[in-house]
C-alpha cells in the first residue's frame, strides 16, 4: 500500500475527534451511504479524502436546498 494512502486513512477514534462526531453519529453516516467505511483486522478505517468529498457534497446538496427554499418563499 502506498504511504499516502496509508496517512489518508483514519481509524474511527481519529475520525470521531477530528470531526468532533459520535460514534453513532458516524455509524449512521456509514450506514446511510454518506462515509465509506473499509474493514481490516476486526477494525474500521475511513479515507480523508473521502470524507472530504462528502462533506464537499453534502455542502453542496444544502446551498441547492437552501437556493430552492428561498424560491418557494418569493
Amino acid at each position: 500500500m502506498k504511504e499516502s494512502t496509508i496517512n489518508d486513512l483514519l481509524t474511527l477514534p481519529q475520525l470521531m475527534d477530528w470531526l468532533d462526531l459520535s460514534r453513532g453519529t458516524i455509524y449512521r453516516l456509514r450506514k446511510e451511504g454518506t462515509f465509506k467505511a473499509y474493514k481490516l483486522a476486526g477494525k474500521l478505517y475511513f479515507k480523508r479524502s473521502e470524507i472530504l468529498e462528502a462533506i464537499e457534497a453534502n455542502e453542496e446538496t444544502t446551498e441547492q436546498l437552501n437556493e430552492e427554499a428561498i424560491k418557494e418563499t418569493n
